[in-house]
């Protein structure tokens, strides 16, 4: 699980694995490329093109051998679903810009970038690197590869199929249950809220932080990405010869129920 924060138009947002649990934030919460001369900076050169660039001032020291581990595995079986192309993923230690209820965090600025976050003093934290380490990665390099070819869009229907698709495709390569955000909303209240979302698909100035980290008093936290999911899900059963890396470039009209 992951998320990607992106800025569209005159506003910015979280796309996920994630999934945070905050309102969208500026650029100015986020390190900044200028933090590549941190005194602690360290870089690693992977396969395919990919650089691991470590840049927790430290803070993370002790957990670098598994975060490189897991992201050597995530690489080498996205790689085999198609060519990564040059990808810096960047580790920054946060306590703020994490999942909560897991202490990581992602977001995919462009798609040569991918940004980790993760919480230095997380209870377990190694349990939470080995085991949602690798989805949210592969969530994360879905969103870098439907970005270089079709974009992650603008638009509510854009963006949940964007999610829904990322969320599919971290089951596909890492053997994982769905992702609890994608399926916190089910049945009829679900139902609704797809109903309620494709009276606003098109409208390119939506707000993203209401429909996927529940600022909004009456849409349920992480509806967006339940929406996105449950598209994509019914999608893939009327499909079952396709999967979520095949459909990483597809258009979100295709899965509009």
């Amino acid at each position: 699980m992951s998320i990607a924060r992106i800025k569209a138009g005159s506003f910015c947002f979280f796309v996920m694995a994630a999934i945070a649990l905050t309102s969208c934030r500026s650029h100015s919460d986020f390190p900044s490329n200028q933090s590549h001369a941190l005194k602690d900076f360290r870089k690693v050169r992977l396969n395919h093109g990919v650089a691991l660039l470590f840049e927790d001032e430290g803070h993370l020291a002790s957990h670098h051998p598994m975060i490189e581990q897991e992201v050597r595995r995530t690489i080498e079986v996205v790689a085999a679903k198609w060519d990564i192309g040059r990808l810096s993923i960047r580790v920054f230690a946060s306590q703020t810009n994490v999942i909560p209820e897991i202490g990581l965090n992602g977001y995919t600025p462009s798609a040569t970038e991918i940004r980790l976050f993760i919480h230095p003093t997380f209870q377990s934290l190694d349990d939470s690197i080995e085991t949602h380490l690798f989805p949210l990665l592969a969530h994360e390099m879905h969103h870098a590869r439907r970005t270089r070819l079709v974009g992650y869009g603008s638009t509510l229907l854009e963006a949940v199929v964007s999610e829904g698709l990322a969320d599919h495709f971290s089951m596909e390569v890492a053997g994982v249950e769905p992702p609890v955000w994608s399926v916190s909303v089910q049945g009829e209240t679900l139902d609704h809220w797809i109903f309620k979302a494709s009276e606003a698909w098109l409208e390119p100035g939506y707000r993203h932080a209401e429909w996927f980290y529940g600022t909004h008093p009456d849409i349920p936290r992480w509806t967006g990405y339940a929406i996105g999911f449950a598209l994509v899900d019914r999608y893939l059963q009327t499909h079952p010869h396709q999967s979520a890396s095949q459909l990483v470039g597809a258009f979100a009209s295709a899965f509009v129920p």
